[in-house]
């Protein structure tokens, strides 16, 4: 599915072919199928992030309205990241548009709830691990 990049062997040009620009200005990734959620942020705070989302009455780009939407079901792992405040470069870098917040760890439907462990957090443990 779509063409696979890695990060010896593609230029930047390479990468920027493959994103396009919606009429909104928002960018997306040709060739690949993946799935951006708006969670609604809520806190950093000892070490995890969390949010808000509610996958009911919802609007997608491609998909239309859908009472019920897709649901967080294996989010875990998966990157939380803030959107852009603007476009900063030339040519346009993945910096440019996801400004890494943490890692999903789990959902809670009840609470409509996204936890994650922050991004600082994840920063020192690595750094840890290195000394």
């Amino acid at each position: 599915m779509g063409r696979d990049y890695h990060k010896s062997r593609s230029s930047p040009s390479d990468v920027v072919a493959s994103l396009s620009i919606t009429d909104d200005g928002v960018p997306l990734w040709k060739g690949r199928e993946f799935l951006l959620i708006a969670a609604e942020y809520e806190k950093s705070e000892d070490g995890f992030i969390t949010g808000f989302f509610s996958n009911e009455n919802v609007q997608y780009r491609h998909k239309g309205f859908r009472q019920h939407g897709h649901k967080l079901n294996g989010m875990s792992g998966g990157a939380l990241f803030f959107p852009p405040e603007k476009i900063q470069t030339t040519p346009r870098s993945g910096n440019d548009f996801f400004q890494f917040a943490g890692i999903g760890i789990e959902y809670s439907k009840g609470e409509k709830r996204v936890k994650g462990v922050s991004a600082a957090s994840i920063k020192d443990i690595i750094n840890g691990l290195k000394n």
